[in-house]
């Protein structure tokens, strides 16, 4: 199984600019602490996915968003919106949600530098398989196959 998390409080950064990059995650982490739910979900991958009895077999994390390539900020927002406006974290004419993925390009092209966004955590895992002892016929706790 293949799994892929987000963790945004190692971020957002960059040396330069990114005004509305740094502040427009906010309103997503504040929504999500309202609700209740861990930020960290990426950072503790490994151990969710290991105490839930699957073999982890590799962890990755990408977070490094270059100015001339795209990324879909604004369909992300668009869906969180109205968490984001119902938990009070945010007016709907301050987010700007028809405009927001515009100015969200804007500011990226118009910069040569970097931007660090939320970091994508993507974990390979199977379920660990009991095979039947040879000599004894009883399952091993010990003994595991690959998926």
């Amino acid at each position: 199984m293949i799994f892929l998390e987000q963790d945004s409080t190692l971020t957002p950064a960059s040396l330069e600019g990114f005004e509305l990059h740094r502040k427009a995650p906010g309103w997503i982490q504040q929504m999500i602490t309202r609700e209740g739910l861990a930020l960290q979900i990426g950072v503790n991958l490994h151990g969710s996915l290991t105490n839930a009895g699957l073999n982890v077999e590799a962890v990755r994390a990408a977070w490094v968003q270059p100015p001339d390539k795209a990324y879909a900020l604004g369909s992300i927002f668009k869906a969180c919106l109205p968490g984001i406006v119902a938990l009070g974290v945010e007016a709907p004419e301050e987010v700007g949600i028809d405009t927001l993925q515009r100015h969200l390009d804007d500011e990226r092209l118009k910069s040569r530098g970097i931007h660090v966004g939320a970091a994508m955590f993507g974990a390979w895992a199977h379920v660990r398989r009991l095979i039947p002892s040879a000599d004894t016929g009883r399952r091993l706790a010990t003994r595991m196959l690959p998926s």
